[in-house]
């Protein structure tokens, strides 16, 4: 059927012109047609506008650990199509993947014959399912976009996660906090253990509500467990049965509080009969790390990437470079999705870069020079090719200099690869 990867790569790409479809209809479908293969998972699933990359490192960091074979499903990628999908951080391979598909093509012909093609992502994570379904104990699940009519939303998790609100896909989601987390509370389930970062009180609102409903226990950062004692990378988690000293490697406050969330986390799966402790668990913490979040990826020189790709995540990542490279010179390359609130997220980096460089990349949402007219002035340039813009910002570098790449995780996918 598919011969070869390309050909199923090739196969894949042809949905991306059907765009996103919310809904979970298709998603029934064709897992009934494949006797619900998902029922197979012991399943987190973690939602959240920022931060879901995080915490699903901390937790696959710690579940590995203690000998646990671990999935995981994460949007988006960094690089290749495969890297969504991983068990025991190893991507699916070839045969894994075109097996996997195989599986499913029969039921996707059905689909389409009815005028109801599956898309790309809906296909993506079907193989995540049944490839993870047989080879795992458990698996951590990323949201796509928003919750109640993610893809994703079609599993039945032992334990959900929302990170943080922010207002991100605001044409899909709605454009207030409470709108944006009545979709992502829709990943909240019956008697099902919740735990959130979310702070904003219009956001938590909505979750504590939802949890209510669905009499789901409820664990909220700052109420049923607390960070206190903060500094640098360090600081003590407290909560009713727990008081723990947690160091980690990730850079940014933000980090401290997704490691909180995590440990939360393990601590209700402890509860829930997994073989956790301490000891292993605060090493894993302290171990783990997400390429392309603040990533140093040159030393010589400093060049660090970080896929913040809305406006709340260029805040956080604002705050993380005032706080590591308040004394030195800081030059900045910019590339975005043209459906991202690209003007406000330049206006908080405006102040903090001694020159911003906007670019594009070679991808069909990619932002291009027309999407940044009239917003260049004194220290923002636009330059199309972002190679050669990096060249010239690394030939030019002084040592007292940092260069930092900020955007889209697909562009600093590419800029990742083109170092690492």
């Amino acid at each position: 059927m598919f011969t070869d990867i390309k050909s199923a790569i090739s196969f894949m790409k042809e949905r991306q012109n059907l765009g996103i479809k919310p809904g979970l209809h298709r998603m029934e479908y064709m897992l009934e047609a494949l006797h619900h293969p998902e029922k197979k998972l012991k399943v987190i699933h973690v939602g959240g506008t920022n931060g879901k990359g995080s915490v699903t490192s901390f937790l696959e960091e710690a579940l590995l650990k203690h000998n646990y074979n671990v999935g995981t499903f994460t949007s988006p990628s960094l690089d290749r199509l495969h890297d969504h999908i991983q068990r025991n951080k190893q991507s699916i391979t070839d045969d894994e993947f075109i097996q996997s598909l195989e599986q499913l093509y029969p039921v996707i012909q059905r689909l389409d014959e009815q005028d109801n093609s599956p898309t790309e992502f809906e296909i993506l994570v079907m193989i995540a399912i049944v490839y993870l379904a047989t080879n795992v104990d458990i698996a951590i699940f990323e949201v796509g976009m928003g919750g109640k009519e993610d893809s994703t939303n079609c599993l039945r998790p032992i334990l959900s996660i929302i990170t943080t609100i922010g207002l991100d896909h605001t044409s899909f989601l709605g454009e207030s906090y409470a709108e944006i987390a009545e979709h992502k509370a829709g990943i909240i389930k019956p008697f099902t253990p919740i735990i959130t970062g979310v702070q904003q009180k219009e956001a938590l609102n909505v979750i504590e509500r939802k949890a209510s409903q669905e009499d789901a226990v409820i664990y909220r950062l700052g109420q049923e467990f607390h960070i206190k004692s903060i500094h640098e990378q360090t600081c003590t988690f407290i909560a009713s049965k727990h008081s723990v000293d947690i160091e980690i490697q990730m850079k940014g406050m933000h980090q401290i509080e997704n490691a909180a969330v995590a440990l939360m986390g393990l601590y209700v799966l402890k509860e829930q009969g997994f073989n956790l402790n301490d000891p292993i668990t605060l090493q894993a913490l302290k171990e783990a790390h997400v390429p392309g979040r603040f990533e140093v990826i040159s030393l010589h020189p400093t060049i660090i990437v970080d896929g913040a790709h809305n406006v709340e995540g260029i805040q956080t990542f604002v705050q993380t470079v005032k706080r590591y490279y308040q004394k030195k010179k800081k030059r900045l390359l910019f590339a975005v999705f043209c459906d991202k609130p690209f003007v406000k997220m330049l206006d908080a980096l405006q102040n903090e870069f001694d020159e911003i460089i906007v670019t594009t990349f070679n991808h069909p949402r990619s932002a291009k020079r027309e999407d940044f007219y009239e917003i260049f002035h004194d220290n923002l340039f636009y330059q199309e090719d972002w190679k050669l813009a990096l060249d010239t910002m690394i030939d030019d570098a002084k040592e007292d200099e940092a260069i930092f790449v900020v955007g889209s995780l697909h562009f600093v996918g590419k800029v990742r690869k083109h170092f690492v």
